[in-house]
């Protein structure tokens, strides 16, 4: 659409305008109001759908403001000038005739306005009040603007900026919000509607039923006015007409309830990353987060009677990293659980839920491998502040244990042991480097506990960590936003719609053998026995890494489920941090299945199911659950690992051994065995690190397992460790362990303290001693005298 140069408009009419209005200004004074600033546009908020979730106000609280050209919708812009302002193409921003009739109207006693387009652009840019002065300085701001800015730009800010009801701004964001399209696909009829808004915004609501009708009413008379001005054929005029009377009212959308806390973060992230935006596509799906949103509320009631207070839960997209459900809490509106706190993204202890993280590492340092071997024993360490002692969730120990396996059974003491391999330095940098770990702390402020919770992490955080898993280690940033590519999932490619903006980092932050390794051991139900029994919530029809985690004393019930094409993260919990009776992170892995089967129908129904991929270039091969040597016949538990062409074991298992044996000795049969007493049994033959643990699981051990050149150690108290006397228990009932190894498992060892023999103990060799006040020296010596442990100091006070 073309206007007229304003100087080319009728000689009388401009010659008569200008000089009186310029007299009016000179008259009146002041400052010409000619800037025609444009707010900050609103951001409207859409799930990935196209469904509402929100509209973001700004600091004014006032809608819309998204900018539009003079000619996006013809239709739109002859309907407006229409009725607004019919001599728009000729006057030069004021029109003198309805000037003329506005005092000849007023004279008579009918009110009647000559404000024209540019003149109200004006007024919408800075408003003030109605009064002869205000009116006349806008007369020349108008005239002033048309001639500096031309009719083409008053006009399309004039239509980005119009009142259009309900604190919307301008036809583009009204065009949306109303009609749920674009400006250039409005129809005539619709076109009507949005140009008879701005004579009275706030009595004709189009979300009210009388306010529609009045609408409806003055676009008829839009209607009319386009076709005596021949600006819209009749045959248009008609059809629009009875579109008109068809037409039904709008609704007002409502934000989604159950949405809020996404709603929150990804308006945050919309004005950091999005300032010019206007339509947002948020990456959340409507369908998935009802679900969810209904699986927080029904954990939080289930578990209400174990003294749970909250629940979150954050649903992700492998390929993408895009949050595709985001529940920070049971109810955002419930003050009794702290419900507008989001729990998502509030950093709590994190039990076991990092220890994947701290196995991938030790692979990587090369500190171990798939045949490394641990050790699930009696740990304690002696620091600066006293003994540390770390246990297992179920009190047991397992001995040795295969380095998937120990993770894979979530134990505490071989976690430890690989902290200490790694170094709790370089943990803590990969927890930074996966993001995991926000603050300025150093490793000493969290020590072990680095490996069994001691680092607070947010569920929203842990989510994206574990996705780095699934995508080879490549970092995981979230995406709050439909569309916006990263890197793929190993075997997929990433999907969606035209991008928004940068997403996922794919930093390599972790090898992609490693990764690989780690989600094979999660998702390998046998992996887990025996301290996870089979056919448990944890087990799935197809492959899914699941990780359970507990902090200390219940605090907090961690869940989280991957599989090569979703991540699933879940927190249990109290606002207060206060502990619950005795729910733990396998009660949270009964709400991670029921999104995890939600999101996988198909894997559900054994269709398609998403192996997770070995480390590339690797061979499996069978190795013994004990030793982690190339499995041989009587090996009782083997085990499948995948490996490097370098790393497989080439020799065979040494501690499982098949020998004759004298069943009426239990020795090995010798030549004067009688050929009918003579029976193969496996004898097992462990380090003497695990001796008392095989001895009290009743393992046969063979000879060849005795060293007589290895020493004695004590093992139990360490040196340096100091104990208090309680006097509230009585005394027979304060004692401490002693515990020893040595080479030989027969015969006796004698326990000194204070230089005089306190006990004489059998294998296992172990004691237990009354404490007494004061400063002690410990041995522990052959019966024989020969050797001797080295002497081990300890204060009781």
């Amino acid at each position: 659409m073309s206007f007229p140069d304003p100087r080319a408009a009728s000689p009388f009419a401009f010659g008569f305008a200008v000089p009186a209005l310029l007299a009016a200004a000179v008259f009146c004074s002041g400052a010409v109001l000619v800037p025609l600033p444009l707010p900050a546009p609103t951001i409207l908020l859409e799930d990935r759908l196209g469904g509402f979730l929100c509209e973001d106000a700004g600091g004014e609280g006032e809608l819309g403001y998204w900018p539009v050209e003079a000619d996006e919708n013809p239709l739109l812009t002859a309907a407006v000038i229409a009725v607004e302002d019919r001599r728009f193409a000729f006057h030069p921003g004021v029109d003198p005739i309805a000037i003329a009739r506005a005092l000849r109207s007023n004279l008579s006693g009918r009110r009647q306005g000559a404000s024209t387009i540019a003149m109200q652009t004006i007024r919408i840019a800075h408003p003030g009040p109605r009064t002869a002065v205000r009116k006349a300085r806008e007369a020349v701001a108008a005239l002033t603007a048309v001639a500096l800015y031309g009719k083409r730009f008053v006009l399309a800010r004039y239509l980005s900026t119009v009142p259009q009801g309900n604190r919307i701004n301008g036809v583009a964001y009204a065009s949306r919000r109303y009609f749920g399209k674009p400006v250039a696909d409005l129809s005539l009829a619709e076109s009507c509607i949005l140009a008879a808004l701005p004579r009275a915004p706030g009595r004709m609501n189009l979300f009210d039923k009388d306010g529609f009708e009045s609408a409806r009413e003055r676009a008829l008379l839009v209607l009319t006015l386009l076709r005596e001005s021949g600006k819209a054929e009749a045959d248009a005029c008609a059809a629009a007409a009875v579109q008109l009377r068809a037409m039904r009212r709008p609704y007002r959308d409502a934000r989604p309830e159950e949405s809020m806390h996404f709603i929150v973060r990804a308006i945050e992230e919309s004005r950091r990353s999005r300032a010019a935006g206007r339509r947002v596509r948020a990456s959340v799906d409507p369908g998935l987060q009802a679900f969810v949103a209904g699986v927080v509320r029904g954990a939080v009631r289930d578990l209400s009677a174990g003294f749970a207070g909250n629940a979150a839960c954050v649903v992700l997209s492998v390929a993408t990293g895009e949050v595709l459900a985001w529940a920070g809490s049971s109810d955002y509106f419930d003050r009794s659980r702290s419900g507008s706190v989001d729990f998502a993204a509030v950093p709590r202890s994190s039990g076991s839920a990092l220890k994947p993280f701290l196995y991938a590492l030790g692979l990587d340092e090369g500190a171990f491998g798939p045949s490394s071997v641990l050790a699930d024993l009696p740990f304690s360490v002696l620091g600066p502040t006293g003994e540390y002692r770390v246990g297992n969730f179920d009190e047991d120990y397992l001995g040795p244990m295969l380095y998937g396996r120990a993770l894979a059974n979530s134990r505490n003491i071989p976690a430890i042991r690989v902290l200490e391999a790694v170094g709790p330095d370089r943990f803590l940098q990969l927890c930074r480097d996966l993001g995991l770990a926000r603050g300025n702390r150093d490793s000493s402020w969290y020590g072990y506990g680095l490996a069994i919770g001691g680092l607070e992490v947010s569920l929203s955080d842990l989510a994206a960590a574990y996705a780095t898993l699934a995508r080879d280690g490549r970092r995981t940033e979230l995406s709050f936003f439909a569309g916006e590519p990263g890197p793929s999932a190993p075997g997929q490619a990433a999907s969606g719609q035209a991008a928004l903006g940068a997403s996922a980092v794919g930093q390599a932050v972790l090898s992609p053998a490693a990764a690989r390794r780690v989600l094979l051991w999660l998702s390998d139900p046998q992996a887990r026995a025996p301290s996870f029994p089979r056919l448990t919530v944890l087990e799935y029809p197809w492959p899914v890494a699941v990780k359970t985690g507990t902090s200390q004393g219940y605090r907090d019930a961690w869940t989280v489920a991957c599989s090569r094409e979703y991540v699933t993260a879940f927190w249990i919990g109290n606002p207060g941090n206060q502990p619950m009776n005795h729910i733990a992170g396998l009660n949270a892995a009964v709400y991670v299945r029921e999104v995890m089967e939600r999101l996988h129908p198909l894997q559900k129904e054994g269709i398609d199911e998403l192996l997770f991929l070995p480390p590339e270039g690797s061979e499996p091969a069978d190795v013994c659950a004990i030793s982690g040597r190339r499995a041989r016949e009587g090996c009782p538990v083997t085990v499948r690992e995948w490996f490097a062409p370098d790393e497989e074991p080439r020799d065979y298992c040494p501690s499982h051994q098949r020998v004759a044996v004298d069943e009426r000795t239990g020795k090995p049969a010798d030549a004067r065995t009688p050929v009918g007493r003579v029976s193969i049994k496996t004898l097992v033959e462990l380090p003497r690190e695990y001796a008392r643990w095989g001895h009290a699981r009743g393992m046969d051990a063979s000879e060849s397992a005795e060293d007589p050149a290895a020493g004695i150690s004590v093992v139990e108290p360490k040196s340096g460790s100091r104990f208090l006397v309680d006097p509230d228990i009585p005394a027979r009932f304060q004692t401490i362990p002693l515990n020893a190894v040595r080479g030989l498992q027969g015969g006796t060892l004698e326990w000194f303290v204070d230089g005089r023999t306190f006990a004489v103990a059998a294998f296992p060799f172990t004691a237990r001693w009354p404490l007494e006040r004061g400063l002690h020296v410990v041995e522990a010596r052959s019966s024989d005298g020969l050797s001797r442990s080295e002497s081990v100091e300890i204060l009781v006070e």
